[in-house]
Formats: C-alpha cells, structure tokens, sequence
C-alpha cells in the first residue's frame, strides 16, 4: 500500500469546505473581491463587513483561532493581535 502524507502545511493547508464555501463568495465580479481595507467606497466597506461578521462566526463555546498578518496599509482590529 502506497500512502502519500503532504507535510509542507506551511506553504498551503487545505481548507474545510465552510472555508471554501464562503470564500467563493469573495472571488469574483459577482462577490465582494475588493480590498476591505479600503474603506472609502462601497467594494472595500462591503469586504470589511464580511470580515466582521466572520470574526463571530464561531459557534458559542467552539474554539476558534484567528491568526491575522498586517501590513502598513492594513489594520487588524483591537481585540486581535496581530502576529
């Protein structure tokens, strides 16, 4: 038996199909693909509203660990910190 193990999680993780599901939502002309950062027009304060939400999308007593990288030009929220 010929049994394939990836461990190389550090350049790509598969994701769980909720992931997957929901980001879809955010990939194409149709979805909310902008920047939310960019909170000077509809696009960006659309993308940033989906980013809210999901910070609250655990389920009351599951664990959820939200690990957020910034740069200059974005900001994680006060109750993240940043890594």
């Amino acid at each position: 038996m010929n049994t394939q193990i990836y461990l190389d999680y550090a350049a790509t993780t598969p994701m769980a199909p909720e992931a997957v599901a929901a980001m879809a939502k955010c990939l194409t002309l149709e979805g909310d693909f902008a920047n939310p950062a960019s909170l000077q027009h509809g696009f960006g304060e659309r993308a940033h509203a989906l980013i809210e939400v999901s910070y609250g999308s655990g389920q009351k007593g599951e664990y959820v660990d939200l690990v957020m990288t910034q740069t200059k030009s974005s900001k994680c929220p006060k109750n993240i910190k940043a890594h």
